[in-house]
């Protein structure tokens, strides 16, 4: 239901935001993403966007309780990264493999971006 929704609403030209983590993460800690985005991506043959969304506070990470937020404001800042388009991914390719070619480039960007590597 949500792969078919999600790529209707793809080609109808809209965007959809995605946290590809599938879970919470620990700040400094290497990031290993879920296949979902790619899965979706490559589904509907929608290019990809990356986004950073960083927080004034540690807030809402893996084991911090989301009913106890921080006691000063918290300022959160979007920016846009780098941009992964699909033609860069061999379409004779098995899909599973691309889907792993395009996580693990994904992957591999926001961990270096971050020096997490």
């Amino acid at each position: 239901l949500f792969l078919g929704e999600s790529k209707r609403q793809l080609q109808r030209g809209e965007n959809i935001l995605i946290f590809p983590e599938g879970t919470r993460t620990n700040p400094g800690a290497p990031l290993r993403l879920a296949r979902g985005l790619g899965n979706l991506a490559l589904a509907a043959n929608a290019n990809v966007q990356s986004l950073f969304l960083r927080c004034s506070n540690i807030f809402l990470t893996k084991g911090q309780k989301w009913y106890h937020p921080p006691s000063n404001r918290t300022i959160l800042e979007l920016s846009m990264g780098s941009y992964f388009s699909l033609d860069q991914y061999d379409a004779e390719m098995p899909r599973s493999l691309r889907v792993r070619a395009l996580m693990k480039d994904i992957q591999t960007y926001y961990n270096r971006t971050l020096n997490y590597e």
